[in-house]
C-alpha cells in the first residue's frame, strides 16, 4: 500500500504509475482484509493482494516512493531489527497527514478510485473524498492489525538522527512537499504519541 500511494502522490507520478498505482491501491482496498482474515483458505484475495504487490512495484519503479521511505529507510539505519514494511505501514498514515495540503487533491482522486471500486456513486470530486479515504485507510490498517509505533523500538533520543537521515535520503527531492529534518522530526513525535 505505501509503494503505490507514495508512488501516487509523489513529485514523480506520471500517467503510467498512477494508473499501476490506483489499480493496486483498488486491489487492496478490496482484498488486503479478506487475505489476511483467511490466508490458508482465500485464493482468490491471496492472488489479487499479490498483482496489487506486483502493480505497486512496478508504479513506483516509474516514479519513486516519497517521504514515508525516507523516514523507514532511516529507521532501518539506526535500528536494523525494525521490520521495513512494518515501519511503512505505522508512518504511512502519519505523513500522509503531515502532508495533506499538499496532496489533498490527489487524495482526493485516490477516495473516487475506492468508491468506484465498491460500486458507490462517484462524480463528486470534493475535499472529503481525501477525509474518506484516510479513514478508510486507518480502518484497514487497523483491521490487519498493524502494530503501533513503539513496536519500532526506536527511542526518542534518536528521533533527531532519523530526521536529519531522512532528509538526506535519495527520495526526500520526491517528496510532495518539501521535506527538511525538523518536518520529519515532528513526524515522528506524532507518530510516537499516537
Amino acid at each position: 500500500m505505501t509503494h503505490a500511494i507514495e508512488a501516487y502522490v509523489c513529485r514523480a507520478s506520471n500517467p503510467v504509475s498512477d494508473a499501476l498505482a490506483e489499480k493496486a491501491i483498488e486491489l487492496l482496498f478490496a482484498y488486503l482484509e479478506r487475505a489476511v482474515m483467511n490466508i490458508s483458505g482465500d485464493r482468490l484475495a491471496r492472488e489479487e493482494v499479490m498483482r496489487a504487490s506486483l502493480l505497486a512495484g512496478m508504479a513506483f519503479g516509474n516514479a519513486d516512493v516519497s517521504s514515508v521511505h525516507c523516514l523507514s529507510e532511516s529507521i532501518g539505519g539506526v535500528r536494523p531489527d525494525a521490520p521495513h514494511g512494518v515501519a511503512n505501514a505505522v508512518l504511512l498514515t502519519p505523513v500522509l497527514r503531515f502532508q495533506m495540503e499538499s496532496i489533498r487533491n490527489r487524495l482526493n482522486e485516490l477516495g473516487e478510485t475506492i468508491r468506484a471500486g465498491r460500486g458507490e456513486p462517484t462524480g463528486d470530486r470534493g475535499n472529503g473524498k481525501a477525509e474518506g479515504f484516510m479513514r478508510g485507510l486507518a480502518s484497514l490498517l487497523q483491521t490487519v492489525g498493524i502494530p503501533g509505533f513503539e513496536t519500532l523500538g526506536l527511542p526518542e533520543e534518536e528521533f533527531r538522527l532519523v530526521a536529519e537521515l531522512a532528509a538526506v535520503n535519495g527520495s526526500n527531492a520526491s517528496s510532495p512537499q518539501p521535506m527538511a529534518a525538523p518536518d520529519y522530526l515532528q513526524i515522528l513525535k506524532t507518530a510516537a504519541s499516537m
